[in-house]
């Protein structure tokens, strides 16, 4: 596991942040050097860690002793650009992977950070980077042996960053998130996709589209109605598409958009050969969301009970970390794709959609893909998958709808294919 040894960029030099460590004390501190001297930035410090008004402790906690001391090898007296450092001391420190000052070892990497973050996690940018990368390479020769990430807010800051003369052994990486400096020390699960949804074909653009249309009824009329929907359709479908068209594939399809009875309300989700099961991850009894995100502790997975309108219940963000999408084809392989559209909200990561679910390569068993939520939603989380079946490769049809979110219509047209299709509907709020 690699160390990594965290320098604040200042106009005066990179300053290290020695350590981080909860204390019982009435409020979060900053000092010099592990003396006494308290700095005058530990007001503001203590701001960012608060419940309320601060993000530390809500990302990285919930902790019996809510304050922190935070040592620094030299002195930040004013602003706020020390945030985005000081939020990647704590996912260090709480991976155990923060390099300490007086520790014998040479830490294996070096991250030198600028960069206000607000509420939300979103970088802000900072002022005086030009001066502070000038005495960033002034102090160079106290800092060899190891390699060295420079992170800045994403925008104008990198663009000055770039156009800087530095050695070549220091990686300019831009963020515009807090997660994002996170993931480029190796933290938490490594999703290139999270800001970039085109790179994967399994997560499509999030931009607005119409959902397709559940009608909710009283449960004592919903068996009925869904017989009478479903038959209507497919009379229709035939009496348009003749005896070539897929009767099953049509039905399946169509009563996945009509509320389900109270018998068929339960975990799963069936679709031909294939189970779907949404899992809520929550951290184990004593240990956090942190815990699970940064030092590998395993989530507990809690399946989320399905909805009488045909999707899955509410998650409250208070109770989970992230969610799981479990995939299970039974007795023999089916190719299978799943899809993704966050209609509001965001995720802050996820490891990528696996191959087995991209519709080319044939799933036998269980497959899982995971995706983790922010501890604070500025809107609830709310998103739409779409699960796709067939007997032979799928990913050309996957590729086809890449491009946008598609309509009940295009979805039919799959259908007619031969493709079975599901939609699932799923909010998480605050």
């Amino acid at each position: 596991m690699k160390s990594i040894a965290v320098y604040i960029a200042t106009t005066s030099g990179p300053v290290r942040v020695e350590r981080v460590t909860p204390e019982r004390a009435p409020q979060s501190l900053v000092c010099l050097g592990r003396s006494s001297s308290i700095l005058p930035i530990s007001g503001d410090y203590d701001d960012f860690v608060r419940p309320g008004s601060g993000v530390i402790e809500r990302e990285f906690g919930p902790h019996e002793n809510v304050s922190y001391r935070l040592d620094l090898s030299g002195p930040i007296t004013s602003g706020r650009s020390w945030q985005l450092g000081f939020f990647l001391a704590h996912a260090l420190s709480t991976s155990g992977r923060l390099a300490l000052s007086g520790d014998e070892a040479v830490p294996d990497e070096i991250a030198v950070v600028t960069g206000q973050v607000d509420f939300d996690l979103n970088v802000v940018s900072v002022d005086h980077i030009p001066q502070k990368l000038s005495s960033l390479i002034d102090a160079l020769p106290d800092m060899t042996g190891c390699s060295i990430r420079l992170i800045v807010p994403a925008g104008d800051n990198h663009d000055q960053a770039v156009r800087t003369v530095l050695p070549d052994d220091i990686e300019v990486i831009s963020a515009t998130t807090a997660w994002d400096a996170c993931r480029a020390v190796g933290l938490g699960p490594d999703d290139k996709s999270v800001g970039a949804q085109s790179q994967t074909v399994s997560i499509l653009p999030e931009q607005s589209q119409a959902q397709p249309t559940v009608i909710r009824r009283r449960p004592w009329g919903i068996a009925t109605l869904t017989a009478l929907v479903v038959a209507a359709g497919l009379l229709a479908a035939y009496l348009v598409l003749g005896p070539n068209f897929n009767w099953i594939n049509f039905a399946g399809e169509m009563r996945g958009r009509i509320a389900v009875s109270d018998s068929e309300v339960g975990s799963a989700l069936a679709l031909g050969q294939v189970k779907f099961r949404l899992l809520s991850r929550r951290p184990p009894a004593g240990r956090t969301c942190a815990d699970v995100q940064f030092a590998n502790v395993p989530p507990v997975l809690d399946p989320v009970s399905r909805a009488a309108t045909g999707g899955f219940q509410e998650s409250q963000l208070k109770d989970i970390c992230g969610l799981t999408f479990e995939v299970e084809v039974p007795d023999q392989g089916r190719y299978v794709a799943l899809l993704l559209k966050i209609r509001s909200g965001k995720r802050v990561g996820g490891a990528p959609s696996p191959p087995s679910l991209g519709g080319d390569t044939p799933l036998s068993g269980v497959a899982s893909w995971s995706i983790t939520l922010p501890r604070h939603l500025s809107e609830p989380f709310a998103y739409e998958l779409i699960l796709l079946e067939a007997r032979r490769p799928i990913g050309a049809e996957v590729n086809q709808i890449h491009g946008g979110w598609p309509d009940p219509g295009a979805l039919q047209d799959l259908v007619r294919q031969g493709i079975k299709v599901q939609t699932v509907d799923h909010v998480v709020r605050n």
